[in-house]
């Protein structure tokens, strides 16, 4: 295998600017005076890719751009822009003191059928460049309904079994992917992980039990974010948890998207143990609650984690 060649590749079908405001509170109905402003390029794939290269791992970056958007984007990853006619949307989040988070998300601009093909061929192409390589369907698929099963059923085809497919996203997009028999990894949260099987998880245990409900699907591998209790990973033969030491908040946007990339970091870099890669997961997604963007900035310093497989089953959890 030569190391140099991407073994992840990323696909964020609806990549946003990111504007994030931080201010001492927000207050409805209120005129404010941001204290600070960012702006950057960003997607749950994106994020992840960004947060790989921070630790010199390449994961190019699929992502659909129009001319204008591709002149205007400058990122430290290996992009990999796909263009489409439809311009970039905007997402907004406010920051209080103390970490309160408020987020507005704009809806993604469509892609046609001709766009959404070009997008999964690129995507297949480059994850064709190395052995056991993942891929990473990450963030918003927008269109719904038929067209969005449809969708899922081309992309899946054209990446082909010689693919290991992980997928972060949610609602229609997550239920369909994962009962798709085609799928090797999912990354949810407690709400959406719900969702998939339907019921209410109120305790550690009823996790457990959703994840190993999803397993019989197909799925290899499931990671459940926890928000502050920290990561879960449930496999066939094994279950492990993770929780990192107490840190100051500051954004909690983009936590996800720093643990799934923690927990590839441990696999791409052989530490392929379920409890060393749940382990980095919890480390990453903590460490980027500190940052005040919506992406990490630095991998230093990571937060001890305890990890354990003693799983507290009556634990109440939050669907936050």
């Amino acid at each position: 295998m030569n190391p140099s060649l991407p073994r992840l590749v990323t696909l964020t079908p609806a990549p946003s600017w990111d504007i994030t405001y931080s201010l001492n509170t927000l207050e409805p109905g209120v005129v404010h005076r941001a204290q600070s402003t960012s702006r950057e390029f960003a997607g749950k794939g994106v994020n992840v890719s960004k947060a790989l290269a921070l630790a010199g791992i390449a994961a190019p970056a699929v992502v659909p751009l129009s001319h204008s958007d591709q002149a205007s984007v400058s990122v430290e990853v290996a992009l990999v822009p796909v263009l489409i006619e439809g311009q970039l949307r905007t997402n907004v989040t406010v920051v209080e003191t103390g970490g309160r988070t408020t987020k507005i998300n704009q809806a993604a601009s469509p892609l046609s059928a001709v766009e959404w093909s070009a997008l999964a061929k690129k995507t297949a192409e480059l994850g064709l460049l190395a052995e056991e390589s993942w891929v990473l369907v990450s963030g918003t698929i927008p269109t719904s309904g038929e067209a969005l099963e449809s969708r899922l059923v081309e992309l899946i085809d054209t990446l082909g079994p010689t693919h290991r497919v992980a997928v972060d996203t949610s609602g229609e997009a997550l239920n369909a992917l994962a009962r798709s028999g085609r799928v090797d990894l999912i990354k949810p949260n407690v709400s959406e992980l719900s969702g998939c099987v339907g019921r209410a998880l109120l305790t550690l245990g009823d996790v457990v039990d959703a994840a190993k409900e999803v397993l019989a699907w197909g799925v290899s591998t499931v990671l459940v974010s926890l928000g502050e209790q920290g990561f879960l990973g449930v496999q066939a033969d094994e279950v492990v948890w993770a929780e990192s030491e107490r840190v100051a908040v500051v954004n909690t946007i983009g936590a996800g998207d720093a643990s799934v990339a923690g927990f590839f970091h441990a696999v791409l870099s052989g530490r392929y143990s379920l409890a060393d890669s749940v382990a980095s997961a919890a480390a990453w997604g903590a460490l980027k609650v500190t940052q005040p963007g919506s992406q990490l900035e630095t991998l230093q310093p990571l937060p001890r984690v305890s990890v354990r497989a003693d799983i507290d089953a009556d634990q109440p959890v939050s669907s936050d």
